[in-house]
């Protein structure tokens, strides 16, 4: 009520055809979402962005201001110094390797997104020890990776993932509590539904924006 006063407000000293009133882009409204404790800085080197950024930020969250820098140095690009075009390449990638030396297979498709976590990587010292245990020590790596690929990726939609097999009850139980912990940090409704018959664990996650494949 209170943005539509201003606006009405201003349209009357505004000439015709004004735009009075726009939707915030999508890269603005990210910020609102932010973990504000977990944020160290915003960085850009494009001067309509910064100044953007702190416009919004003024109205929205201006405990960030600070944290919003202008990036300028003619001896070394901002891309080349955060390696961006590597990151947008790992972001992408069909393959993410874990820690363990398991990887994560990530195939979407118009239906869902698919991941499978495949062990085929891990140490040989890795395998010498319980089954049981060494497959839960890696879903639960892979668990948080899946949470932090999801946000990445922007995946949205039914999500399944192929975790490693396990046999206890217990085991699935840990892995679908820790799994659920992660995605509970989303600022995108993300969750667990269940794990079927055949240990494949189906999430949901809201659809706020394009997927990043797609985009």
């Amino acid at each position: 009520a209170e943005k539509l006063e201003q606006i009405k407000q201003t349209a009357m000293h505004r000439p015709a055809g004004t735009c009075l009133y726009d939707l915030v882009p999508a890269y603005l409204e990210r910020i609102r979402d932010l973990d504000r404790e977990a944020l160290l800085k915003i960085v850009t080197d494009d001067t309509q962005l910064f100044e953007q950024l702190k416009n919004y930020a003024m109205e929205i969250c201006p405990d960030i201001l600070e944290k919003i820098l202008f990036y300028e140095d003619d001896l070394l690009a901002m891309d080349k110094l955060y390696s961006l075009g590597r990151r947008s390449e790992l972001a992408s990638s069909r393959t993410v390797l874990l820690k363990s030396g398991a990887s994560l297979i990530i195939e979407p498709t118009e239906a869902l997104t698919v991941i499978d976590v495949n062990s085929a990587r891990m140490s040989a010292s890795s395998k010498k020890k319980d089954k049981e245990e060494t497959a839960l020590k890696v879903n639960l790596e892979a668990a948080a990776e899946i949470a932090r690929q999801m946000r990445l990726r922007n995946m949205s939609g039914i999500i399944i993932a192929d975790f490693i097999n396990m046999d206890k009850a217990e085991s699935k139980k840990i892995l679908l509590n820790t799994l659920s912990a992660h995605l509970a940090k989303d600022p995108v409704k993300a969750v667990v539904v269940d794990m079927t018959k055949l240990n494949l664990v189906e999430m949901t996650r809201r659809k706020a924006e394009k997927p990043l494949w797609e985009t």
